[in-house]
């Protein structure tokens, strides 16, 4: 019997069949945290959405080099942008339900090793066309081929063969994957016109809420409405303008002076500032986002795992939640399955803050002193450079010397992420666990630049994703994390909660948890002026 899966009223699908409330419900029973964490704001009731306006929005993470190609790594400004131009198949909305989107329903074999989704009639490309099955097929095997390069070959690594049906796409799994409708909502896997079953690739064109009128890479990008868009209870905005707003101290002096309706990412330390400011909100979700300083395991004196925990155990994360968050946040434990998560692994003894540990591991990798260089810019994520001076400042009562290299924020992401020996990363939520294990962490996927590449991790993690018992998955994923802890390159010291201020013009969607910032990067699509 196969399991069937509609949008309803009071529960949306994920996994193997159950809904989404069940299956927090479920793991919750089991000891394994759900999706939670501190509301810091009460959220009063929405009204009715108005329709109209010009809004702008002031958004980090830009860069002269963004493009809106699918195998292109975007930072958080191309993400948002891209989420409304472009639609995919499923989506998670702003208060964390899956929901179909292009798709109209979908459906499992009992093994989960097919997955059909039924195409929503009557979808038209900002162009016009009709979207059609052809045109799903080939927007994904642009990500299976190899020639592309695409971050998201790793999320379809099991997909063996994508078939039309009718008004039907399927997809044959060489295994089970209980997540797979979630992982049809990445944001990367927005489905593009085709020709003679290729993508025909223009980056003005999709079906998403908003038509992308005009795009200056690592300035501003200009949208307007779509109004054949197939979802007309949302894109309230008339326009928008994405303004590329890098600096932390502009982008919060553009929303205080009135210049943007709405801005990314506020430094904890500038929250005060905002609470202070007449006509400005702020918007706290938590999220499943970390703060990483990552290492390059194939470099040395990182290809040494006692050098990698000699660090780990030299960083006190309790003072770095508390001085650069600003509480805004909790302790991370060198794993990326934090509170957000569904199999979040509370159990797990959390690693402290212990230079006598430190030193110890220093001597087991043969050193008798350890001098380091760490790499951040200033905005890799809010006070990521003061977080390193930090860091630095723990490390010494364990004798290790580290000198932090500040770089550029324009080009981090091609001149440092992935190439210094030590660097600042910041690392968005995914919906699944096995989503954001797998394109960081799993061996030989592109995103995966520390090159973790353990034999056990990957093994656990193919088979995790075929389980359809939750109790079986959550031990599973417990498994997985505790081998990052103690055996992965990255330093996961926080994850933070997603902080945004909007003018108090503008109404959001009232959400408290998101994948990460501007509600999931849906804002666009769902938030508006206040009536």
């Amino acid at each position: 019997m196969n399991h069937q899966y509609k949008t309803t009223k009071d529960s949306q699908m994920v996994g193997n069949g159950i809904s989404r409330r069940t299956f927090v419900e479920g793991v919750s029973a089991l000891g394994v945290a759900a999706v939670a964490g501190p509301v810091l704001m009460p959220r009063l009731a929405q009204a009715a959405p108005k329709r109209g306006g010009h809004a702008t929005f002031g958004c980090h993470g830009a860069q002269v080099t963004d493009s809106f190609t699918p195998s292109h790594p975007p930072d958080m400004y191309i993400q948002v942008t891209r989420t409304a131009v472009f639609s995919t198949l499923m989506e998670v909305r702003p208060d964390g339900k899956l929901t179909p989107l292009l798709a109209e329903s979908y459906e499992s074999s009992d093994d989960a090793k097919q997955w059909r989704f039924k195409l929503r009639k009557g979808v038209q490309f900002h162009n016009g066309k009709s979207v059609t099955i052809e045109d799903v097929i080939a927007s994904m095997q642009l990500h299976l081929d190899p020639k592309t390069k695409s971050p998201m070959s790793a999320v379809l690594s099991a997909v063996e063969k994508v078939f039309g049906d009718g008004d039907t796409v399927v997809f044959d799994l060489s295994a089970g994957s209980a997540d797979f409708p979630v992982l049809m909502a990445e944001y990367m896997l927005s489905i593009l016109p085709s020709k003679d079953g290729a993508v025909s690739w223009d980056p003005a064109i999709g079906t998403g809420a908003y038509k992308l009128k005009s795009f200056e890479p690592g300035v501003k990008a200009q949208l307007v409405r779509n109004e054949n868009y197939f979802m007309p209870d949302r894109a309230n905005f008339e326009s928008i303008q994405m303004l590329a707003i890098n600096d932390n101290v502009a982008r919060v002096n553009a929303l205080v002076t009135g210049e943007v309706d709405a801005v990314t990412q506020i430094p904890p330390n500038l929250v005060s500032r905002l609470k202070k400011a007449s006509g400005v909100e702020l918007d706290i979700r938590t999220t499943g986002d970390f703060y990483t300083y990552d290492m390059k395991m194939t470099t040395d004196p990182f290809t040494n795992n006692h050098v990698r925990l000699a660090l780990k155990h030299a960083i006190d994360r309790d003072d770095y939640v508390k001085r650069i968050l600003n509480g805004f946040g909790v302790v991370g434990n060198d794993h990326p399955l934090g509170p957000y998560y569904a199999f979040h692994p509370s159990s797990m003894p959390q690693r402290a803050y212990d230079p006598d540990k430190a030193k110890f591991h220093m001597k087991e990798a043969g050193l008798d002193k350890l001098q380091v260089p760490i790499h951040s810019g200033p905005n890799s994520f809010p006070k990521s450079l003061d977080g390193a001076v930090l860091i630095s400042e723990h490390a010494k009562k364990a004798g290790i010397e580290i000198a932090v290299k500040r770089e550029p924020d324009d080009g981090y992401g091609s001149n440092v992420w992935g190439k210094k020996p030590w660097f600042a990363a910041h690392w968005t939520s995914r919906a699944a666990a096995d989503a954001i294990l797998t394109a960081a962490f799993a061996g030989g996927q592109p995103w995966n630049v520390t090159g973790f590449n353990n034999e056990l991790f990957n093994k656990l993690l193919a088979e995790a994703r075929t389980v359809l018992d939750q109790g079986k998955r959550a031990q599973m994923y417990a498994d997985i994390a505790l081998i990052l802890r103690d055996e992965g390159a990255s330093a996961i010291l926080a994850h933070p909660q997603s902080l945004d201020a909007v003018s108090s013009k503008v109404q959001t969607d009232g959400g408290t948890t998101a994948t990460t910032n501007l509600a999931s990067r849906k804002a666009l699509e769902f938030w508006s002026f206040k009536a």
